[in-house]
């Protein structure tokens, strides 16, 4: 089932400033979301094996199976440094070399709206030298929130050094509590799946304020960080067909665009916003 963009309240140009409070921010529900807090004991090449079960990382539990927590620097056999994609821990799903697939992986419970949307965010790394090719990709996991499962490939097209790529699972909240899981399921080198840098976050309808500049129409786009947004206008508010202004993927929770067109050729003119993509 197709599912329709929403869309904001139009606003309309000479009015001096339209949902004017602060704008919403959309947080990482996430606890530790790279991995950085917990009880870390150093084996002497910059790992730590978890074992399924473990809670020694700050608001995750191991799941499946054992897995590797790594710090920035390292030095494991057949493992050139790997540079963590945010801060200075990361995690390695396949262990310690020893796993079958399914490998490890980690979980958390985070708190939800019923109905709400939200997205799920991280990034997957290989390690692409060529004196460890065990560390090569391309590497697969499987990420669940709730009810909503996935699987991911990272085929990384770099050919030195640590290549990490962002991966989105968008779902559908069903309770007060969803648990997201990400577990590792396959690696061609066979000694390395990397995960870092996760979030969750809802996604947030857009809103727009619009203010007057110089005679142009300044407007605000306050959404989802990372969310693209396409700002249409309309001499008609009631207009069947609205005019494409710009598309917007927001690097902030709000950001500005002047609408070039002259004064004399805005006249009277709405404009709305509306979700392209999570």
């Amino acid at each position: 089932m197709k599912t329709l963009p929403r869309i904001s309240r139009p606003a309309l140009l000479g009015l001096a400033c339209l949902l004017c409070a602060a704008p919403a921010q959309a947080q990482n529900l996430l606890v530790n979301p790279s991995f950085e807090l917990g009880t870390f004991v150093d084996r002497g090449d910059g790992f730590q094996i978890l074992p399924n079960g473990s809670t020694a990382m700050t608001g995750w539990t191991v799941i499946n199976d054992s897995l590797a927590w790594g710090e920035y620097p390292n030095s494991a056999p057949n493992v050139h440094p790997v540079i963590p994609r945010d801060g200075t821990f990361f995690l390695d799903l396949q262990g310690d070399g020893v796993q079958n697939s399914p490998f490890g992986g980690v979980s958390q419970s985070i708190p939800t709206v019923a109905g709400r949307r939200y997205v799920l965010k991280f990034h997957l790394g290989t390690q692409q030298d060529a004196g460890s090719p065990a560390t090569h990709g391309p590497i697969s996991v499987n990420a669940s929130a709730g009810s909503t499962t996935a699987p991911f490939t990272f085929n990384p097209t770099g050919t030195t050094g640590s290549q990490w790529q962002e991966f989105k699972l968008v779902f559908v909240a069903q309770g007060a509590s969803t648990l997201i899981s990400i577990t590792g399921q396959s690696t061609a080198g066979g000694a390395y799946i990397g995960l870092d840098h996760t979030s969750v976050v809802e996604v947030l309808e857009p809103t727009l304020a619009i203010a007057p500049m110089t005679g142009l129409a300044k407007l605000t786009l306050t959404g989802s960080v990372g969310s693209t947004y396409r700002i249409e206008w309309s001499h008609d508010m009631s207009a069947l067909s609205w005019s494409p202004l710009v598309d917007l993927t927001l690097a902030t929770a709000s950001q500005e665009h002047t609408d070039p067109a002259s004064p004399v050729s805005i006249g009277r003119r709405f404009y709305r916003a509306s979700l392209l993509s999570e």
